[in-house]
């Protein structure tokens, strides 16, 4: 049996942490929820993750930051982003930080869903 799909979620207001952790913990998500983008950077270097979601707008160290070290530390982990900034540049800056997928805040959370087991399908071949 596989084992079961980690994903590490960084955001940083408490509400919209718990309803992603809530909503990918109900597919059966092993979900690790924190606070900023370095807390991100830091349980990436604990432990593996099978996906990274990230809020933009975090204290310590903001979503385009933390994407860029994440990017370095383990290349090729799918980061998906998610922010309340939907203007292009911010999309586009989202993008070439390296994220495969850009979630413009509010957002549907079966829509999140689908484009995670999207994600994780895609890379999971890769891997495997």
């Amino acid at each position: 049996m596989a084992s079961k799909i980690r994903i590490l979620v960084a955001e940083d207001e408490q509400d919209i942490g718990r309803l992603v952790k809530y909503t990918l913990e109900r597919q059966g998500y092993d979900v690790h929820l924190v606070g900023d983008g370095q807390a991100a950077v830091d349980a990436l270097e604990r432990g593996p993750f099978d996906l990274v979601l990230l809020d933009v707008m975090m204290p310590v160290m903001d979503g385009y930051a933390a994407a860029g070290k994440i990017s370095d530390l383990e290349p090729g982990l799918p980061i998906v982003m998610l922010s309340a900034k939907a203007q292009k540049v911010e999309v586009e800056k989202g993008y070439s930080v390296g994220a495969l997928e850009y979630i413009c805040k509010p957002f549907n959370p079966r829509e999140l869903v689908e484009k995670v087991g999207v994600i994780i399908d895609r890379t999971r071949g890769r891997k495997d």
